[in-house]
């Protein structure tokens, strides 16, 4: 199988997500009737499923990261279950940096992000993926420093990635619940 890091929520952050679309079903179907709701206005339907739909979709998004590069995609079946859709968005090896401070970092690495094209000139907070809320980031960045070419990296930002690798891999063999904490929850 195949070398990948699934980058999801935060735990906490996937069931607050799960908590408020349930509670948001059950608010507009038993609540406010959605007959009802269509009655007094057209918008308040859809601005409703809109909103439970954001909470769904935000608890169940994965991004999954392979060699050929990063795919957004649900968690419903296996990470790399095949998809003729949804395409790898491809590395950008020339802006691929990790900034930010301990836990919360950022990261441009890749050709378009978020369909937002990322450039070495045109490198933005706005562009690229935050990590804040995500969990495995820390195997991610160990991810890269064994799986992307070194030679391909920027040296400016290469060698922040190696001691930022290596440093979580003492973490991980050394502290291994330090090291789940700071990944997963």
């Amino acid at each position: 199988m195949e070398k990948h890091v699934v980058l999801s929520l935060r735990l906490g952050l996937r069931l607050f997500n799960g908590a408020v679309f349930l509670y948001g079903f059950y608010f507009f179907s038993e609540v406010l009737n959605i007959v009802e709701m269509f009655h007094s206005h057209w918008f308040l339907p859809i601005a409703a499923l809109a909103c439970m739909s954001f909470f769904f979709f935000s608890a169940c998004s994965i991004y999954v990261v392979t060699k050929e590069g990063v795919r957004w995609q649900l968690m419903f079946g296996p990470a790399l279950s095949p998809s003729k859709r949804r395409k790898f968005t491809p590395w950008s090896y020339e802006v691929l940096q990790v900034r930010g401070v301990f836990p919360f970092y950022y990261m441009f690495a890749f050709k378009n992000q978020d369909d937002f094209p990322i450039t070495s000139e045109c490198q933005s907070f706005a562009g690229s993926i935050l990590f804040i809320f995500c969990r495995n980031f820390l195997d991610l960045i160990i991810f890269i420093d064994e799986n992307i070419p070194y030679e391909k990296i920027d040296p400016e930002y290469r060698d922040r990635i190696w001691q930022l690798a290596d440093k979580y891999r003492r973490l991980k063999k050394n502290h291994r619940i330090i090291y789940w904490i700071l990944n997963s929850v």
